[in-house]
């Protein structure tokens, strides 16, 4: 299960072209920076969480669930420092997402991952970042929640945690996407 899981991940990257030096980020001049520290530690935070699900492949649930809390607070950190990024020094920030030139399945996908998050359909770049800063919030909580689970009863993370995680990769990338073409 494992297995197959890393292998949709790392299918999901080859298939959306995703570049990990450019996972979420807002690539204006004013902000990069402050863009890739966040993206980094939330990166953190996915290879903590991929720790974490192979601990549990190798019975170490004690491990497993150390790093599920690992993982957690690296993504606390990364969504903290996202709401600081100015995001109005971007100069495309409100620019509407369905005028840039977008690819109209890409736009579904957005659009579909925040009806899955219990948001509204981001209309700007800004509200995309909103969208992308609360989904890295959540995961945080997911996976904090996980470890819990986990702990108290010994069963399987991956499938709780699985559908999150993919979701949120993809928004990673979505989100560096957009920000290329709005430049």
């Amino acid at each position: 299960m494992c297995r197959q899981f890393l292998l949709c991940l790392s299918i999901i990257f080859l298939v959306s072209g995703a570049n990990a030096g450019e996972f979420g980020n807002v690539l204006d001049k004013d902000v990069e920076q402050a863009s890739r520290d966040a993206s980094s530690k939330a990166l953190d935070g996915i290879i903590k969480t991929f720790e974490a699900i192979k601990q549990r492949e190798l019975k170490n649930v004690g491990e497993s669930n150390k790093s599920l809390l690992a993982a957690s607070e690296a993504l606390r950190q990364a969504a903290a420092q996202m709401e600081k990024i100015a995001i109005d020094k971007f100069p495309s920030a409100d620019r509407a997402i369905a005028e840039s030139g977008v690819d109209p399945d890409q736009i579904n996908r957005i659009n579909q991952i925040a009806q899955l998050l219990g948001s509204s359909s981001p209309k700007t770049f800004r509200d995309l970042y909103r969208l992308f800063t609360g989904a890295t919030y959540r995961l945080a909580q997911t996976l904090e929640a996980a470890s819990g689970r986990s702990s108290a009863s010994g069963q399987p993370v991956l499938r709780n945690i699985g559908p999150e995680l993919t979701r949120y990769i993809v928004l990673g990338d979505l989100v560096s996407q957009m920000a290329q073409r709005l430049l």
